[in-house]
């Protein structure tokens, strides 16, 4: 386990992403990103851009090769950029009017995207390399969080209370999602999450929930601090959710078997992202100016 001192002692992140090697780790929050080494804590890179803190923390992420980072800008439009971290990359922006909420898949290669026009929504699957676009997923209405699951065939999204989960990848756009979830009393949705292979969902609010696809059953895990924050994150090849419900610690839970199976408190203060490696061994979780890094058993 290593702990890592942020340059900026105040900096929060909301969001964490590990490149699809594992090297480096992406640390965004509202006024800025820090790009560190993954085993020393180097700070590689830092992108400041203030901007107001959001409702719903968007997403960060790698390109596939890990020679650029995927975020966002609040006072750019579109809001979505790719940060070159080699010369070689060209800097690119996601097209036009899209990009209010977006996810980045976990090898890197495609970045989910938002389109919102005329009362609609249509989740958008874009190269950051090539600027290639592919229509997925639509409906009525916006969403202002969305995730992707491990094996890129299913998509999430959220707006408000209410969940909607589609299949992806299929031969034509669909608008009627695989499945439905609203949470209670019509708390809204800050934070989101799919299983490796979409088989589940949670998300958060002032509770952490997780809902079966399958069936549609929702559970109720913990209460949960009301605040912006990336705080749940799958395994990306078990149905392990690891989540900090706003507390100083992260909680490993099997949702398949609805328990708990570890808990890793640090006393580094409140905890507001988590995310796991591309290849499940190692975790990292974010507080005030701090973030740790731990490897999970396999």
């Amino acid at each position: 386990m290593r702990v890592f001192d942020l340059p900026e002692p105040d900096f929060r992140p909301l969001a964490l992403a590990f490149s699809p090697d594992g090297r480096a780790l992406a640390a965004w929050g509202s006024d800025g990103m820090y790009v560190l080494d993954a085993l020393s804590g180097t700070v590689l890179e830092w992108l400041g851009a203030p901007g107001p803190v959001p409702h719903e923390a968007p997403g960060v992420g790698f390109t596939a090769d890990g020679r650029a980072v995927v975020a966002f800008r609040h006072a750019l439009r579109p809001p979505v950029q790719v940060y070159p971290l080699d010369p070689g990359v060209t800097a690119r922006a996601c097209p036009k009017d899209h990009g209010a909420a977006f996810e980045v898949g976990r090898s890197g290669a495609f970045v989910y995207l938002t389109h919102d026009s005329a009362g609609l929504f249509q989740i958008v699957r874009w190269n950051p390399l090539t600027g290639e676009t592919e229509r997925g997923a639509w409906g009525r209405g916006d969403l202002r969080v969305l995730a992707v699951s491990a094996d890129e065939r299913w998509v999430a999204g959220a707006r408000g209370s209410n969940v909607r989960v589609w299949g992806a990848g299929g031969p034509k756009p669909v608008a009627r999602a695989a499945r439905q979830f609203k949470t209670a009393n019509g708390a809204a949705v800050r934070a989101l999450a799919l299983a490796c292979d979409g088989a589940f969902a949670a998300f958060r609010g002032p509770a952490v929930w997780f809902g079966a696809v399958g069936d549609g059953k929702v559970w109720t895990i913990a209460g949960a601090a009301d605040h912006p924050g990336r705080d749940l994150a799958f395994h990306p090849a078990r149905p392990v959710l690891a989540y900090t419900a706003g507390q100083p610690e992260v909680i490993f839970y099997d949702v398949a078997a609805r328990a708990t199976l570890k808990r890793f408190a640090w006393g580094v203060g409140q905890l507001r992202a988590v995310c796991f490696s591309a290849d499940g061994l190692r975790c990292a979780a974010a507080a005030r100016g701090k973030i740790v890094v731990w490897d999970v058993d396999p």
